[in-house]
């Protein structure tokens, strides 16, 4: 995670100050990237949110005040982030990483291709399995009829009695319960976390 600078900040107000600017976009480019594939964003539509959420940066900045009382810049970002992200999903600009080859791409960040090893799908079936066990009903419902069984919201929704933004959010939730415990999985075989049984 990287430091935010508030030299850096207030040089970015100018917004004739390219090098900083450049500067800028190296460092929060990745941040914002991931923090669209948190949010289930497929990786064909991040280059599009992650330019919306600079441009309302840009916008934005002259009028943003570092007061810790009130949040970091981080926690503002993310704001905007996950703003843009819902004007997109509600557009129709921009798809949901949905099916279950997409969530292990997420977990993975695409650094495997499209064909995840034995061992990362055996991860990710693990992880699938310990959050399932600990869901709501209703919210595993969701992510299993839309994002395994790829039924389309509406559908669920109706099925379920729930808003299709619920729907969206339950499985954006599972999405990310899923991606934080093959995380948690991946460190304990590598020895880096005491492995306890389950």
């Amino acid at each position: 995670m990287p430091t935010t600078r508030r030299s850096l900040l207030l040089q970015i107000r100018d917004l004739s100050n390219s090098d900083k600017w450049t500067e800028f976009v190296k460092i929060y480019r990745p941040l914002i990237a991931d923090m669209c594939r948190r949010h289930g964003v497929q990786n064909s539509g991040i280059d599009d949110v992650v330019q919306d959420v600079m441009i309302q940066i840009m916008h934005s900045i002259g009028r943003f005040e570092r007061d810790e009382s009130k949040g970091r810049f981080r926690s503002w970002l993310k704001c905007v982030v996950v703003n843009k992200i819902r004007d997109r999903w509600r557009a129709g600009k921009v798809r949901r990483a949905t099916s279950l080859q997409e969530a292990c791409a997420a977990v993975e960040a695409q650094e495997s291709g499209d064909d995840l090893r034995v061992e990362q799908r055996s991860l990710m079936h693990k992880a699938i399995a310990q959050v399932k066990e600990a869901s709501l009903s209703k919210t595993w419902k969701c992510f299993d009829l839309h994002c395994l069984q790829k039924k389309p919201a509406a559908d669920v929704a109706a099925e379920l009695g729930l808003s299709e933004n619920a729907v969206y959010a339950n499985c954006s939730r599972t999405l990310t319960r899923i991606r934080t415990r093959c995380q948690e999985l991946k460190r304990r075989l590598a020895g880096e976390e005491p492995v306890v049984s389950e």
